[in-house]
């Protein structure tokens, strides 16, 4: 309790080195450190009260704060630390049960920095922080508050299945990995993304309202990894941005990532969108980038009962298949198929849109390959008609496969390509 300057350049600590401010500023508790200073032994640096706790530099240039590898700084449940202008370098286990507010310029953690449930780290409040975490591990339990507000993380894996939550100017970069924590952008966060994310969570865009929007902006070629989810929640404005405008800005979600537009939401991307898996349009998605706005590939599956609109031209290389089991998906333009192409519709009843699949156009060039299923124990009877694709048409399918009809019953596909 009271002012420690530390001018050692290490603490040897096998017990408990304890700060426990009791009420004021005038009554703080506040270590300060006289160039760096690290933590060794297998003992613990503790936060123990509510009130003032800081960590604080004595002169400001080369002050820093290391915690060594087999050393804990502990932040117990509902105690309050600030650590403010010095460097901090963790290579053994920050627990944060209570709260932590790092208003430092960088951090290195090649350790653990675990937030449990109930406890929060503010990271970045009063100014950009860098968390080089290149070698490190970032613990979020489901019920921690971790807000990263301003800055970049680096590198390491982010664990826990709790949420990493973005603030006004959050950035990752260095083939960060998020195993089963979801990262969630609100009102008026930003999140630039560099190099590789990799995530098997979900990265979810809820803009607060209206005017309250959301950003995830590529900064450079920006790869989505993984086996997660970029999903647009609500019908706010969720937008997919550039971070420079350059030319080389774009994103690329691989053949195991998803992006999906849920029912009611809403995506704008600016940025040019590569998508190697699945697509799923079950609102609205704007590709406005320069061309080309959206790039498929033939391993990408479009499907949902939304809208697209995307700047022309656009070719589809893979699977468009209207619906989430049947039901339609539009597309307000010009829609080229390429060879590699596979239109595909499901037939469980004869309501278009409602019983069996339609895909509208501004007009499609067909090419590929057409193939029509049966779903839900549906055969098709005599004079039953199935308007499947809409827009002018040219072109023709390379392949069309129909399914079987009862005995003695035939296909008529005579207006199928007009």
């Amino acid at each position: 309790r009271g002012l420690g300057d530390v001018y050692k350049r290490q603490i040897t600590n096998h017990g408990t080195y304890a700060m426990a401010g009791t009420g004021t500023r005038s009554s703080k508790s506040q270590l300060r450190l006289d160039g760096p200073v690290t933590f060794a032994g297998n003992g613990t640096l503790e936060v123990r009260t509510e009130h003032e706790n800081f960590l604080t530099p004595l002169n400001g240039a080369g002050d820093i704060l290391a915690i060594g590898p087999d050393h804990t700084f502990d932040i117990l449940p509902g105690a309050r630390c600030y650590m403010e202008g010095i460097g901090f370098t963790n290579a053994g286990t920050v627990r944060s049960s209570g709260l932590f507010q790092l208003s430092v310029p960088t951090v290195t953690n090649s350790g653990l920095i675990a937030i449990p449930a109930g406890g929060n780290m503010q990271a970045g409040l009063y100014g950009p922080l860098a968390l080089d975490n290149t070698t490190g591990e970032i613990a979020i339990a489901p019920d921690g508050i971790p807000q990263f507000l301003n800055g970049e993380v680096i590198g390491g894996r982010v664990t826990g299945g709790g949420i990493f939550r973005c603030g006004s100017s959050a950035a990752v970069s260095g083939g960060i990995e998020f195993e089963d924590t979801a990262i969630v952008l609100g009102g008026f966060n930003v999140l630039d993304v560099s190099d590789t994310l990799t995530t098997n969570s979900l990265i979810r865009l809820a803009a607060g309202s209206s005017s309250r929007f959301c950003r995830l902006r590529c900064d450079g070629r920006a790869v989505l990894d993984g086996t997660g989810t970029l999903a647009a929640v609500n019908a706010n404005q969720n937008y997919l941005s550039r971070a420079n405008n350059a030319p080389d800005d774009e994103f690329v979600l691989t053949e195991s990532f998803r992006l999906e537009v849920q029912d009611g939401g809403w995506l704008y991307s600016d940025a040019p969108v590569t998508v190697h898996g699945n697509l799923v349009v079950n609102g609205r998605a704007f590709f406005v980038a320069p061309q080309p706005a959206l790039t498929t590939a033939p391993s990408t599956r479009i499907s949902g009962t939304g809208t697209l609109q995307v700047t022309a031209p656009f070719e589809n290389q893979g699977t468009i298949a209207p619906g989430n089991s049947t039901g339609a998906l539009a597309f307000t333009l010009q829609v080229t198929h390429a060879p590699t192409a596979t239109l595909e519709f499901e037939i469980g009843g004869t309501t278009q849109g409602v019983d069996y699949d339609y895909l509208g156009t501004g007009g499609q060039s067909l090419d590929g390959t057409l193939n029509v299923i049966h779903v839900n124990g549906f055969m098709p009877g005599v004079g039953d008609t199935f308007d499947l694709i809409g827009g002018p048409l040219s072109g023709s399918f390379h392949t069309v496969h129909l399914p079987l009809l009862a005995p003695g019953l035939d296909w008529d596909a005579g207006d199928l390509e007009t």
